[in-house]
């Protein structure tokens, strides 16, 4: 079978600098916080996402102390999904096999190398009926806050209080696609609400009801954004301690038909064959972790 693994940055974020820490060593504190976790009941490390009907939880993983490099098994299942079965060769109608609790058990796998001290890789796969990496995340996210929910710190101490981001690592196809562009009609820079420096906005960016994303839209000032303008969004983009989180392209083709692109569509990937197993078809989670290994060692 094939898979897609797509390639992400991560970077450890205070909550508030002011009066947040990072871990000293937050590599091997990931490495504790898992340990804890695999021996938590599963009703106990399972996060229910009503909002997606799913549920989350970590199913196993592996440390790969000579590459630094940390191999995940997560499953998720989406529950209040109940329709007929039927045999697609036979077409007959098998009825309701499913109550609403039941849910087809998923798997996603991620493998993280902690290759410096500021910005960890993170490898995914994806699987369409599983879950989205944004989620994998927030779960680690939710294990490292309770992890340091019952912390004490002494007066004037700064607190551990920290999360991890993602930003996609982007391939060459958002510049050969700008090559296509003629005209730059429009550039939008997406960044967290809590960065923009206008005070107005800043009041309004703990609001539950609003995203925690802005757009800045920039226009040209008379026919055109300059392509190398755009170059130099992207180089920002690429750059680690840069805040901005997707760079949207708007513009017309050489034959004048709109054209549009953005950072997040051009996500650096790989696609591999995996084993499988031979009753459900899903990928064997051994066959994924070598894949994993193969491609850390190289980096």
């Amino acid at each position: 079978m094939k898979r897609t693994i797509y390639f992400y940055d991560l970077k450890p974020t205070v909550l508030n600098k002011n009066i947040n820490k990072i871990a000293d060593d937050y590599e091997q504190e990931f490495i504790n916080i898992l340990d804890l976790l695999i021996t938590q009941p599963l009703n106990e490390r399972v996060w229910d996402i009503e909002a997606d009907n799913k549920i989350l939880y970590l199913d196993g993983y592996e440390v790969l102390e000579n590459i630094r490099t940390v191999n995940m098994c997560f499953i998720s299942a989406k529950y209040n999904s109940v329709r007929k079965v039927i045999d697609t060769e036979t077409l007959k109608d098998k009825g309701y096999l499913k109550n609403k609790e039941d849910g087809d058990k998923e798997k996603n796998h991620i493998s993280i190398k902690f290759y410096d001290d500021k910005n960890p890789l993170c490898l995914y796969e994806y699987n369409k009926n599983g879950t989205s990496i944004s989620r994998i995340i927030n779960y680690v996210n939710r294990h490292i806050k309770s992890y340091h929910k019952s912390d004490e710190k002494k007066p004037g101490e700064k607190g551990i209080r920290y999360k991890f981001d993602y930003k996609n690592i982007v391939s060459k196809d958002f510049l050969s696609s700008l090559d296509k562009v003629k005209r730059v009609k429009a550039v939008t820079l997406t960044v967290d609400r809590k960065d923009i420096n206008m005070s107005e906005i800043k009041e309004l960016s703990g609001r539950g009801d609003l995203s925690t994303n802005a757009d800045i839209v920039l226009k040209p000032e008379k026919t055109g954004i300059f392509h190398d303008t755009v170059k130099d969004f992207f180089n920002i983009y690429n750059d680690k301690n840069k805040i901005i989180k997707r760079v949207t392209v708007d513009g017309d083709s050489e034959d004048k038909h709109p054209i549009s692109f953005n950072t997040e569509q051009m996500k650096e990937k790989d696609t591999v064959v995996v084993d499988t197993d031979i009753i459900t078809g899903e990928v064997k989670t051994d066959s994924i972790y070598r894949i994993f290994a193969e491609r850390m060692e190289d980096l």
